[in-house]
């Protein structure tokens, strides 16, 4: 058995009041970007492997493209089970 997703977001924010040099201010429109892909996949014996990528990017119109998060990262993960309802190894 195994799971498949694939989802992609796009978000507008306006009016976002952030702390620059320790003044409250408006800051300019932000539009976001996202996307993810997530794939899981179970074996016997209680094992699974599991991938997921995810895409970002955000600009504004007064700063530019946003730098302070990654733009793309990829998780990998795997559990074996080694004593049955006891031990995993994750």
């Amino acid at each position: 058995m195994s799971e498949l997703r694939a989802d992609y977001s796009y978000t507008l924010l306006s009016n976002v009041i952030q702390i620059r040099t320790g003044v409250y201010s408006n800051t300019g429109r932000r539009a976001i970007h996202s996307s993810r892909a997530y794939a899981k996949l179970y074996l016997s014996g209680d094992h699974f492997l599991q991938a997921s990528y995810t895409y970002l990017n955000a600009t504004t119109t007064d700063a530019g493209v946003l730098r302070n998060m990654p733009n793309h990262w990829v998780v990998l993960g795997a559990s074996f089970n080694l004593v049955k309802n006891l031990l995993d190894v994750t």
